[in-house]
């Protein structure tokens, strides 16, 4: 050996037994072949790296990744077995929609062996020295694929059938029986096959199931659909109730109406179209309820030779039906199987507006009186409405002054404007005359002095059973006719009085305004001699051919100042 190159050697030994140095040396040595193993890593799979136990190291990437699609490309083909109850299914992996990710395997291979970062394939590389990674190879899968697979073959696996309400042909309702179902535990079985997968073994599992109950039975369709078909059958009734009468008005339910709806418990419903039952209040009851209000002005008093005052119009109530609110009673009525409730309206009162100067009291309504003529003839029908609006509507009455209906009335003849119509005469006979049918129009007034508590100074009842007088108050009636029969009252108050009256349709309507003095009336009936109630049959004593009622008038402090009994005699009523 040349002398030069021994000493090289030498000088480096001598500088390897040096701490420092050595330290350094060592470091580098180390740190270089690091740097080498990860130039060589990203060419080439590292020592010791495996895919579950398929060897990898010393090779490629590229051909790492076809070994592994050649490996998992034969066992894909392998026949999965599922176990069920106590039969067993064959079905391939992509059939079950499972398969392997070779990108992503060589991807964690590659992390395996290059690390993230320098020092995380730095302790892969030492790590490697001493120890092999196994890497489980990525498994993608589709738990819907699965699921519908499995569901293919097993007629078993089957949703629940919920029971049905169904409307036949006929309009009734029936049902339907229902049917539980059957479903898998399809993630558990499928996590279990990927594992399987993963580690490349025998695919075999056991698809677990659990019973699926249907929401809706049988029986609860059942009772839907008889709770259905009580509704549509049935008859229900709104009632429209004044302080003189009160109006029916009938409604089927359709089945078109009818919905049923299955809450989160199961439970059945049956619903009523809100929609629908608002059209028809709107058109079948709001369309004859509802009426605008009107006020009416007093402008001047009567002239000394009259007793009629000069208004502008006549005062009624506004009437509207409160529909939303009206179809909540019904629903809550019909929980309740309530067949017949009472609408909900909104009433503003019409008014008399005092512009004469003169203080005339409150001019508020004290009392009404309604009376009803459907179906009389032309003759009759005309003279009742030319005696409300021409002989009655609009009289004035002072503090104690009598109000006579007759002289207010005047001539009844053909020349004053009177049409015939039948009339009683001799208690049983009817001969046409003049102004036949103007009892109609004392009847309504004399029923307003009664609601008014007025003192009655002369009355008379028909001597036949009248059928027009029957409505809105049997038995209250008053027959007139000039020179034998009249009809009279008091202004029996410290305040002045205002008479209006109108028709409207065949109902007649006489309002008397005044200023309250606390007074208030009670009339109770009608009753029968055949049907007097036993609770009343010490107080009322009836003929064969009698209607009563029994008349309770009380002051502010509910002290009575008269009760009586109301009688009208008939040579026969029919009852």
């Amino acid at each position: 050996m040349p002398n030069k190159l021994k000493k090289l050697i030498k000088k480096i030994r001598l500088r390897w037994h040096h701490p420092i140095l050595g330290s350094v040396f060592i470091l580098s040595v180390l740190i270089l072949s690091i740097f080498f193993g990860r130039l060589y890593a990203l060419s080439q799979i590292g020592q010791n790296v495996y895919v579950n136990d398929i060897h990898l190291s010393g090779m490629t990437y590229e051909a790492a990744s076809e070994m592994l699609e050649d490996k998992f490309s034969s066992y894909s083909e392998s026949v999965v077995e599922v176990g069920f109850h106590d039969e067993l299914y064959e079905f391939t992996l992509s059939e079950l929609g499972l398969e392997f990710d070779i990108v992503q395997t060589i991807e964690h291979v590659y992390l395996a062996d290059y690390g993230e970062n320098l020092w995380e394939g730095m302790k892969s590389q030492v790590y490697r020295l001493f120890n092999e990674v196994h890497i489980e190879p990525v498994v993608h899968a589709d738990v819907l694929v699965f699921e519908d697979s499995l569901k293919s073959k097993i007629e078993d696996l089957n949703d629940p059938q919920n029971a049905l309400v169904l409307l036949d042909e006929e309009g009734n309702f029936t049902s339907t029986t229902h049917q539980d179902g059957l479903t898998g535990q399809y993630e558990e079985a499928y996590e279990q096959l990927k594992g399987q997968m993963a580690q490349l073994e025998e695919l075999t599992i056991q698809l677990d199931t659990e019973v699926l109950y249907a929401n809706l039975t049988g029986d609860l369709a059942e009772s839907a659909a008889e709770l259905a078909n009580h509704y549509t059958s049935d008859t229900f009734t709104f009632v429209y109730t004044t302080e003189y009468a009160a109006r029916e008005y009938s409604m089927n339910i359709s089945p078109e109406w009818v919905s049923f709806v299955e809450d989160d418990a199961g439970v059945l419903s049956v619903e009523i179209n809100r929609t629908e039952l608002e059209n028809f209040l709107y058109e079948s009851l709001a369309s004859d309820i509802d009426q605008e209000v009107e006020h009416a002005k007093l402008i001047s008093l009567p002239t000394e030779d009259s007793d009629y005052a000069e208004v502008e119009g006549v005062a009624k109530d506004g009437v509207t039906l409160i529909v939303e609110e009206t179809v909540e009673n019904f629903l809550a009525a019909l929980e309740e199987d309530i067949h017949e409730i009472e609408v909900v309206v909104d009433v503003e009162a019409g008014t008399i507006l005092n512009e004469t100067g003169e203080n005339l009291g409150e001019l508020t309504l004290l009392a009404s009186g309604v009376s009803n003529w459907e179906g009389s003839p032309d003759g009759r029908d005309y003279n009742v409405r030319k005696g409300l609006n021409e002989k009655v509507n609009n009289i004035f009455l002072a503090p104690g002054e009598e109000y006579d209906f007759n002289e207010n009335l005047g001539p009844v003849t053909n020349s004053a404007g009177w049409q015939n119509s039948l009339a009683i005469f001799r208690g049983s006979e009817l001969i046409p005359v003049p102004g036949g049918g103007l009892c109609q129009v004392s009847t309504t007034v004399y029923r307003a002095a009664l609601n008014a508590g007025l003192e009655i100074t002369e009355r008379s009842n028909h001597s036949l059973y009248v059928h027009y007088y029957k409505d809105y108050g049997d038995g209250l009636d008053a027959a007139i006719y000039p020179g034998s029969k009249n009809l009279r009252f008091m202004n029996d108050t410290d305040n002045y009085m205002l008479v209006q009256a109108y028709d409207d349709g065949d109902d007649g309507f006489v309002n008397i305004y005044g200023t309250p003095d606390g007074r208030d009336v009670e009339l109770i009936g009608p009753f029968y001699p055949n049907d007097i109630p036993e609770e009343w049959q010490d107080r009322i004593s009836l003929a064969y051919n009698q209607i009563g009622w029994w008349q309770i008038i009380t002051d502010a402090d509910g002290n009575v100042l008269e009760e009586k009994q109301l009688t009208g005699s008939y040579r026969s009523i029919p009852y």
